[in-house]
């Protein structure tokens, strides 16, 4: 019964400042998950979330009501959870809003990390999680994913070419967005097109400090 009061009062809450609704599997969804996660405390098992600063970039009022919920477990319960399990409260929340029609949420997550490692690969650096750049950059990705997953191809027509061509002087950029461009065909099959690729260039030039 604990958990579903901290799940109704997290709903409530939720409803309120994200003004939204959400699907009634809700509540099973989040108690739920909430004792497995007391379980695997208790049983000192991590499960480390590899999506978590993918989540907190691009769903953060999610993520803010998932650390609101944590310290709330810890005020009930007197158990602290780790800050992964924000991560997936925030998760929970983007699944069953009834604003969030695609239903696509883990798959935009994963895609964005996709992309992310391949920049910090390709470029050899380690971005900065908490910078506005990031921020910009994993948003730019969300609306690019969700796109993606509704297969909208935007016009093919393009014009940045002169942009894309100064940006890309850089030879190590030009090889990341080469590198990105093919991970997405190959596992998404979605062709990025012309300018796309351009303001991936310039997110990706801000981030790198080029």
């Amino acid at each position: 019964p604990i958990y579903y009061e901290i799940t109704s009062l997290l709903v409530s809450k939720a409803t309120e400042q994200l003004n939204t609704q959400f699907y009634g599997e809700i509540f099973l969804a989040i108690s739920d998950h909430i004792a497995f996660a007391i379980k695997r405390k208790k049983e000192k098992i991590d499960l480390p979330n590899v999506v978590l600063s993918e989540t907190k970039a691009i769903y953060k009022n999610e993520y803010q009501l998932g650390l609101w919920t944590i310290k709330l477990i810890k005020e009930k319960i007197g158990i602290q959870l780790e800050e992964a399990e924000a991560g997936y409260i925030a998760l929970h929340l983007v699944n069953f809003s009834t604003k969030n029609s695609s239903q696509n949420t883990s798959k935009i997550v994963n895609f964005v990390r996709d992309v992310i490692e391949v920049i910090e690969q390709t470029m050899n650096v380690q971005l900065e999680l908490d910078s506005i750049n990031y921020a910009r950059l994993s948003t730019h990705l969300k609306f690019l994913a969700e796109r993606v997953f509704r297969n909208d191809v935007e016009n093919n027509i393009d014009t940045t070419e002169n942009i894309r061509d100064m940006l890309k002087e850089n030879i190590r950029l030009s090889l990341c967005i080469n590198r990105i461009k093919k991970r997405i065909e190959n596992k998404y099959h979605y062709l990025l097109t012309p300018d796309e690729q351009t303001y991936l260039c310039i997110h990706i030039k801000k981030n790198c400090h080029i």
